[in-house]
């Protein structure tokens, strides 16, 4: 018998989320950029995984993102969004996302991580930014797959510094 497997997700929300923690299947997140795509971890390491997150993003400063070109994105290329400009701390997140999420036994999708990341602000046809327009991501959010596919908030973890403290 296998132990039960938790399904994640690690975005930066390019708009605040609001008070809104579950968003059905049918519905996509708000805009944001993914950090890194969906995995598993066991049930049973989700509380020491969120305490890592804490310590990882403390120790990065909030993502000044740029948005380019439109594309289309996933499997079928049907996933709405926009590249970022070139942005070297939004690569350094990821690599050590897929390192902290290595760590605790998460088998990371290669064809959307490491190497192969593509950075990008998935968006909605009512909620997409203008090619050029700079925004600035002050956390990262943890979604976790419900049973039926609903994406529900797991945990919130700011940035250790500010665009505004970065500019100081």
């Amino acid at each position: 018998m296998s132990l039960p497997r938790e399904s994640l997700l690690v975005v930066g929300a390019v708009r605040p989320l609001g008070e809104e923690t579950v968003f059905p299947k049918e519905v996509q997140l708000p805009p944001h950029v993914t950090l890194l795509p969906w995995f598993e971890i066991l049930e049973t390491q989700i509380h020491r995984f969120s305490l890592t997150l804490t310590r990882l993003a403390e120790r990065h400063h909030s993502l000044r993102l740029e948005a380019g070109e439109e594309d289309l994105f996933g499997v079928k290329k049907d996933i709405p969004v926009q590249r970022i400009i070139a942005c070297e701390a939004i690569r350094q997140i990821h690599i050590d996302l897929v390192r902290v999420a290595s760590t605790f036994g998460a088998q990371i999708d290669q064809r959307w991580s490491g190497d192969n990341y593509r950075p990008h602000i998935t968006h909605t046809d009512e909620d997409k930014l203008q090619e050029g327009e700079v925004v600035v991501v002050p956390a990262l959010q943890v979604f976790s797959r419900s049973p039926n596919g609903d994406k529900i908030l797991r945990s919130e973890h700011e940035f250790g510094m500010s665009d505004e403290q970065t500019a100081a």
